[in-house]
Order: C-alpha cells, then sequence, then structure tokens
C-alpha cells in the first residue's frame, strides 16, 4: 500500500471513530433527557384558517431507543403498545376543543425540538398519523387521497422540547412546488 493509500485508510479509521463518539455522545445526552418525553404539560390546540397546531410538551421517542423485547421466545409489543396509547391519548385530549371537519387533502408536518442530536428519519410519524384519523382532524382515512405529504423536521431546542404537529389543507401549493423543483 502507498502513502495515499495508507492516509485514506487512517482517514476512514478517524471517521469511523469519530462516528462512534458521536453516537456515544448522543446516546449520553438522550439518557439524561429522557424524562422529557413525558410531562404533566397538557397539549395545546390552535386552531387557524386552512389549518390546526398541536403542540404536545414532550418528545416523541426514537425508533433506535425503542428495543425489541422477547417474553417466551416471542416479540412482546407492550412497549409499542403502551406508547401508541399515550401519544393517543395527548392527541385526544388536544384535538377535544377542534370545532372544524376533518381536513381532507391534508399535509401533516411534524416538528421536533429536540436537546440531543438525532436523525429525522429515526422517528415514525405513523402513530402520530393513525391519531389525527381516529380523532378526526383528518381523514376519513389516512391513504394518499387524504393525506397528500408528510414532513417531518427537527430542531435541536434545550430549554423547551416538545413535538409540534401541524395539519394544513393542501390546495395544490406542494404540488406546484415539487414539480417545479423536480422539472416534471
Amino acid at each position: 500500500m502507498d502513502n495515499k493509500g495508507r492516509e485514506i485508510a487512517e482517514l476512514v479509521e478517524v471517521h469511523r471513530v469519530l462516528g462512534r463518539l458521536r453516537l456515544c455522545l448522543s446516546d449520553l445526552i438522550y439518557q439524561k433527557t429522557r424524562p422529557l418525553e413525558t410531562t404533566n404539560i397538557p397539549p395545546a390546540l390552535d386552531v387557524f384558517p386552512g389549518g390546526l397546531k398541536i403542540t404536545i410538551y414532550g418528545l416523541f421517542p426514537k425508533l433506535s431507543n425503542r428495543r425489541h423485547r422477547f417474553k417466551k421466545g416471542r416479540l412482546d409489543h407492550s412497549e409499542h403498545s403502551s406508547l401508541r396509547r399515550k401519544w393517543f391519548l395527548l392527541i385526544k385530549q388536544a384535538l377535544a376543543g377542534y370545532p372544524g371537519p376533518p381536513i381532507s387533502r391534508a399535509i401533516v408536518a411534524v416538528h421536533y425540538f429536540t436537546p440531543y442530536l438525532c436523525d429525522i428519519d429515526n422517528y415514525t410519524v405513523s402513530m402520530i398519523i393513525n391519531a389525527l384519523t381516529t380523532y378526526k382532524a383528518i381523514g376519513p382515512d389516512d391513504t394518499y387521497r387524504h393525506v397528500n405529504a408528510i414532513v417531518q423536521t427537527a430542531t435541536q431546542e434545550m430549554d423547551n422540547p416538545r413535538t409540534e404537529i401541524f395539519v394544513l389543507k393542501n390546495r395544490g401549493e406542494i404540488n406546484t412546488a415539487l414539480h417545479s423543483l423536480l422539472k416534471v
């Protein structure tokens, strides 16, 4: 192996070690902030022309932090079920004051304000969408006819961790913007 090959190999190793350190730091921060997943502050609902916003004062757990557990050789779904019940209840509480009909042709945007580093694809929006459908914020179901787009974003914020869920009426703007960007 020549000098250039050794240099590349060393850089690859440094990259690998730094990646592991970043994950370790993220896990340590997560462990210190884990109580932020639960809060006693009730969820909030803001209704505005063309949509609504739900604020949940807590964080939706990352998929990577929900470990699979087995009982008697079978996958135990109790943690998933418990999480689902909790988030359904929070969304139900928020939507208790929602006066409008379900939003069809909806754009759902979920913004996570999190104190720790995260990969946005480590969150699942499926439970949130299902709860929005169940409690009539979107609908009548969550097929592409009624939920046209799902957007997830995240911001690192130490002081006020929360999850903001927006349900917006799609009036075609997203299709126009995407077609323009993609030159379709």
